[in-house]
């Protein structure tokens, strides 16, 4: 049995990678990848099939403006991953130091929750930039004929704090919303194999 006399086998805490932080960044871009190529047919088919009345859509146009998705989804995934085990990985060194002094710590639910959160949060300041410019270069493709000049067009007219813009009012959701996020993984890979361990004819 497990603590608290659960009839689910006890597995240990999770336990964040010593790999560099970034091999971390590299793999969790490659990741970012397969999980982006796979997402952007399947998002713009059912997009394409609510405005088109079910029209085939040529396979080509399945990745069309794959390029400004990636440029915003790549990073944000790849560094809140990175940075989630990196805080996770810095915790748990320090209960191990303070159980190896008499401490009995663990890692909690909400220092996870926490570090998730951070995560999320130091990410989402950081691409914030790239996804105003890919949203302002989407809505103006008439005027700017590629990332890069919409990009130094909005320095030029708006300044560095147009990158910004808005950002404010989402600091609190992407916090929230990645702490959940890490949170709930964290779990779920706890309890998924005791559930097929328990699961009837295993």
């Amino acid at each position: 049995e497990g603590r608290g006399g659960s009839a689910f086998v006890h597995y240990p805490e999770y336990d964040a990678s010593e790999l560099p932080p970034s091999t971390l960044f590299y793999g969790a871009c490659l990741s970012s990848l397969v999980g982006l190529a796979v997402l952007q047919p399947l998002s713009f088919s059912a997009a394409a099939s609510s405005t088109r009345d079910g029209a085939r859509v040529p396979t080509l146009r399945l990745f069309h403006n794959l390029h400004c998705n990636a440029l915003t989804f790549l990073p944000r995934t790849a560094l809140s991953l990175t940075l989630f085990d990196m805080l996770l990985a810095h915790k748990q060194r320090k209960i191990a130091l303070a159980n190896a002094e008499g401490a009995n710590e663990s890692l909690s639910e909400v220092g996870v929750f926490a570090a998730g959160g951070i995560a999320g949060l130091v990410t989402h300041v950081l691409v914030h930039p790239l996804h105003v410019v890919t949203t302002r270069y989407n809505a103006m493709r008439s005027v700017y004929t590629g990332l890069w000049k919409c990009f130094a067009h909005t320095i030029k007219s708006h300044g560095i704090p147009m990158l910004y813009h808005n950002i404010t009012i989402s600091l609190g959701p992407a916090f929230v919303m990645h702490g959940v996020l890490f949170s709930t993984f964290r779990r779920m890979r706890h309890t998924l194999p005791d559930i097929i361990i328990r699961s009837p004819g295993r």
